[in-house]
């Protein structure tokens, strides 16, 4: 709603400045962030997680920002692990095909592994 009142109150696109309407994304982070013990940065989430568990977390928080009003996209951000990336993919699969897209990043360990020790090269082939 505040992007939408500012962008009226410069006169959208008709300002002739030729800017672009700004975007709206809302943040999907790391299931770890919500455990608050630091998991979000490796990715160990304890031997009982599976990708199963994660997605079935994440589907009702995608859910919820794909559906509210004005979200453009979807931003999954700082994935620790190629378990969690597997989770969110599942789970964005699930939305409706008129849901926002999605971009997803990753935390990584160094310029070649995502935190959990997974090849960037390995997550790029699939």
């Amino acid at each position: 709603q505040a992007r939408d009142e500012w962008w009226a109150s410069i006169g959208g696109d008709e300002n002739g400045r030729g800017r672009r309407r700004p975007l709206v994304a809302a943040s999907v982070g790391p299931y770890g962030a919500s455990l608050a013990n630091g998991s979000e940065y490796t990715g160990d989430y304890g031997r009982d997680m599976t990708a199963k568990l994660l997605s079935e977390w994440h589907d009702r928080r995608l859910s919820v920002l794909a559906g509210c009003p004005g979200t453009d996209v979807l931003a999954c951000e700082t994935l620790p692990s190629l378990m969690e990336m597997e989770a969110l993919v599942r789970s964005l699969q699930k939305l409706p095909p008129d849901a926002p897209k999605a971009w997803l990043s990753f935390s990584c360990r160094d310029d070649r592994h995502l935190c959990d020790g997974t090849t960037l090269e390995s997550v790029l082939a699939l």
